[in-house]
């Protein structure tokens, strides 16, 4: 039988132990938390910058966008209209 080069096993391989299990999920965790921090900044930085708002409305703004309730605010220019457009998608 052909050796399995994903990381996850195959029907014909017994199921992973609790440990590795676990340690699959830690690092699947953490994995998921610093695409979601890296994003939250992005958008956070560039509604300060570009959207000319205060850090917390910055980061409220961004965090809202991430999580699909959508803008809560007005954005004062073109750029700052393009960036959260770009930014939402």
């Amino acid at each position: 039988m052909a050796k399995n080069k994903s990381n996850f096993e195959n029907k014909g391989q017994a199921v992973a132990s609790k440990q590795k299990f676990a340690i699959r999920l830690f690092r699947y965790f953490l994995f998921c938390c610093t695409l979601i921090a890296i994003s939250l900044a992005i958008g956070t930085i560039g509604y300060k910058y570009i959207g000319k708002m205060s850090w917390i409305n910055s980061f409220y703004m961004s965090s809202m966008i991430l999580t699909g309730m959508g803008p809560t605010g007005n954005m004062p220019s073109s750029a700052a209209k393009l960036f959260s457009s770009f930014y939402a998608l």
